[in-house]
């Protein structure tokens, strides 16, 4: 009896250390599906910003799109504007130019003199014409009249 007494004792024995192994593998599972859980929430976490970041991305390069056309659109305008500004520089160096020539005298001082000095040899009777001022030297009265005479001795000639 003794033996099976301590058969039974050794049975009850490897029965209580089955018991506690299955708490304690009852209790790593339990610790297993947490972990577990918990991995599966930070894929989720994780998926669901990976979807965000990429939908921002779409919108970037979206965006990068947009940038890109108004770009070139910006870069034809500022082409456009170079040579409508080129054409008013041009055209100011033109009309800068026509203003000094029209600044500048028709006849140097040199020549001016020469004119009136050879005009003031010529015997020409004055017409007093109602057109030219009255302060008008008579040098130059008598230029108006050389040139409208010239004009009016052409004419018969032709």
């Amino acid at each position: 009896m003794k033996l099976l007494e301590d058969a039974l004792t050794t049975v009850k024995n490897d029965l209580a250390q089955l018991a506690r192994e299955k708490n304690e593998m009852e209790t790593g599972k339990k610790n297993i599906e947490i972990e577990l859980q918990k991995t599966i929430e930070q894929r989720d976490e994780s998926q669901s910003r990976v979807f965000k970041l990429e939908s921002d991305v779409e919108g970037l390069e979206g965006s990068c799109r947009e940038m890109r056309l108004k770009i070139e659109d910006y870069q034809a305008k500022e082409d456009r504007w170079k040579e409508k500004e080129a054409e008013l520089f041009s055209s100011y160096n033109s009309l800068l130019m026509k203003v000094k020539e029209a600044e500048e005298p028709l006849l140097s001082a040199s020549q001016l003199r020469t004119l009136m000095e050879k005009l003031s040899g010529i015997e020409i009777p004055l017409v007093e014409s109602e057109d030219l001022e009255p302060h008008i030297s008579a040098d130059v009265k008598k230029l108006f009249s050389v040139i409208g005479s010239f004009t009016d001795l052409q004419n018969p000639i032709l």
